[in-house]
């Protein structure tokens, strides 16, 4: 029956069987869910209606990305070229009973991405001073209560998105100017920085092409993108039907499942565990909240693998009291989770080290694995107990993982265990929890064997390493106030004299090796000349090095005469030597 309306990109084999499901899976529960009222229609259809559609207190913030953009603007160009109407899904809406409003239950990432193609038309014939903009907007995505004269938007988003959907994508304006106003806001959260995204997306798009061909677009997606809408009567119906749907095309995220399922526990006083979850969700450190749900599940109850944590979850909370009482443990986590991610002296009784060490060496080694340890030390360890556990993190991080390259499982459960143990105040004190990392480190005959062969791509590490070098060496930090550049002294991009003597010096074909071992790296304090960065070593210690006085990492590089594979692992020999004393359990 729907086949004609089907493009190329819908053929294939799993979309059709996932259609076909669907449909059957629909039929199979709709008198159980008092679901009625099937209509084919158009997405003008649906639009032209003056009513507010919103969207349902379960549904997900807007989720869409690039793939999901680029899919939907192919098979507009296809309908249009192949003159054929497509045919854009399901959506399922509820009577809530209000007037002149409905709930979107199912097809609201379609709708809002709809509006957002539409807003974006409409807008650049506002640009141009076409009066087109004025039907469109009144059409599609605004209108007008016939006895108050009130004007409302069509669609409604969540919570999280709507004032910033109302601002930049329902409200006309210079697509230009908008683009350059979203760019400015800042932390913004994910779901709004994809609106955003989406709406340069489509702008790039379509902005060159002429007034009628803009036109084409819109009567494509308005009039000949086809839905199957159907009712439902109440909001219970509503939610199983949801979370039946995306549990079976497997749409929706751990997070969302959480959600749906918190909510549906606690029944009719829904609104006070919404504003909670809402609460987490605008706190702009958590941009993640899957990430944030299974560290702290790492943090509080041990490993589980993120495919079954809402199962763990689920069986958590069986009760109202228990959805209740779940909330708001979590809320307390993300506060805290949210200043460890942010860290600024105040969350620490003014401690600025503390700051310094977590942003500009632990997050350095490893940001997400070190979280679950430190949601349980904040606020259950002092503060100088705390610091002494993030310096023995980092020095425990850098030898099993940065230099051991360990296994990372190793390490999550052995946080897991650590934190939960925290927890339970079995461990009070760093001395504890120092003995438990020497259980697992490497020792330092290894160690110093790995770090002398180690090569180092990611520059943040290398630079973090050969700052920690030149802090022993020197025994102080404040020069690092200063501008500072990564150097390979065998350089990456090495002009044509460079080339030549790496070639003569039997350099050249294990260049990409070579370049990033430590021993080859330094330190240059400064603006530096890039072109000179280009050249042999003996050249750029003439000219760079050698004015490079104030760093005792560089003192070896002031008259180079060599600079060979030999020279490398002397170099790299001693600063293993130094990282046995700097980074010491």
């Amino acid at each position: 029956m729907y086949s004609k309306f089907y493009t190329n990109s819908d053929r294939n084999p799993f979309t059709l069987v996932k259609f076909l499901f669907i449909k059957c899976l629909i039929t199979c529960i709709m008198e159980e869910l008092e679901i009625g009222n099937y209509q084919k229609v158009s997405i003008e259809d649906i639009l032209k209606k003056d009513v507010k559609i919103s969207v349902s207190y379960f549904q997900r913030d807007y989720s869409w990305g690039k793939n999901e953009w680029s899919k939907f603007f192919d098979d507009i160009q296809t309908s249009l070229n192949e003159k054929r109407k497509h045919f854009f899904g399901f959506m399922t809406f509820l009577d809530t009973g209000k007037n002149k409003e409905v709930q979107i239950i199912e097809g609201q990432q379609r709708l809002a991405t709809v509006t957002i193609l539409t807003a974006v038309i409409r807008d650049i014939f506002y640009e141009r001073g076409n009066e087109k903009w004025k039907d469109i907007d009144s059409k599609l995505i605004k209108a007008k209560d016939l006895y108050t004269d009130d004007v409302f938007y069509k669609l409604k988003l969540s919570d999280i998105n709507q004032s910033f959907f109302e601002e930049y994508i329902q409200r006309e304006g210079k697509p230009k100017e908008k683009i350059e106003k979203m760019k400015k806001e800042k932390s913004l959260k994910l779901s709004n920085r994809l609106i955003r995204e989406c709406y340069t997306y489509f702008y790039d798009k379509i902005k060159n092409k002429e007034d009628r061909e803009l036109l084409d677009i819109l009567q494509k997606v308005t009039k000949e993108f086809i839905v199957i809408t159907t009712e439902v009567t109440n909001l219970h119906s509503a939610y199983i039907l949801f979370q039946t749907l995306n549990n079976r095309g497997l749409d929706l995220t751990l997070s969302d499942l959480l959600k749906t399922h918190l909510l549906q526990k606690a029944g009719e006083d829904w609104s006070e565990i919404k504003k909670d979850w809402d609460f987490i969700l605008t706190l702009p450190e958590i941009d993640n909240v899957n990430i944030f749900l299974r560290h702290y599940w790492l943090s509080t109850r041990g490993v589980v693998k993120e495919e079954e944590l809402f199962d763990k979850l689920s069986s958590e909370i069986k009760t109202k009291e228990d959805a209740f009482k779940f909330i708001k443990e979590l809320k307390k986590e993300a506060e805290i989770y949210s200043n460890l991610l942010n860290p600024k002296p105040e969350y620490f009784n003014g401690d600025k080290d503390i700051v310094e060490l977590l942003r500009d060496e632990l997050y350095v080694l490893s940001k997400q694995m070190v979280l679950p340890i430190l949601l349980a030390a904040y606020g259950r360890l002092k503060v100088n107990e705390l610091k002494s556990l993030i310096k023995a993190t980092i020095n425990f991080v850098f030898r099993y993982l940065t230099i051991g390259e360990q296994e990372n499982k190793e390490l999550e459960r052995l946080f897991s265990d650590i934190a939960i143990a925290i927890r339970n105040n079995k461990i009070k004190d760093t001395k504890s929890i120092v003995a438990e990392f020497r259980k697992k480190d490497i020792d330092d005959k290894t160690f110093e064997g790995l770090f002398k062969v180690k090569q180092i791509k990611q520059n943040n590490k290398a630079v973090y390493i050969l700052k920690k070098i030149e802090e022993y060496l020197s025994k102080q930090r404040e020069k690092f106030h200063a501008d500072i550049t990564l150097e390979h002294i065998l350089p990456l991009n090495p002009d044509e004299e460079c080339k030549k003597y790496m070639k003569e010096n039997n350099l050249w074909e294990d260049r990409d090796e070579i370049v990033y071992r430590l021993g080859n790296m330094t330190l240059l304090l400064g603006s530096v000349n890039r072109k000179a960065q280009n050249k042999s070593p003996i050249k750029k210690s003439k000219e760079i090095y050698s004015k490079q006085t104030k760093l005792m990492i560089n003192k070896d590089l002031k008259n180079i005469k060599k600079w060979t594979v030999r020279e490398i692992d002397k170099r790299q020999e001693k600063f293993a030597k130094y990282a046995l004393h700097i980074w010491k359990l």
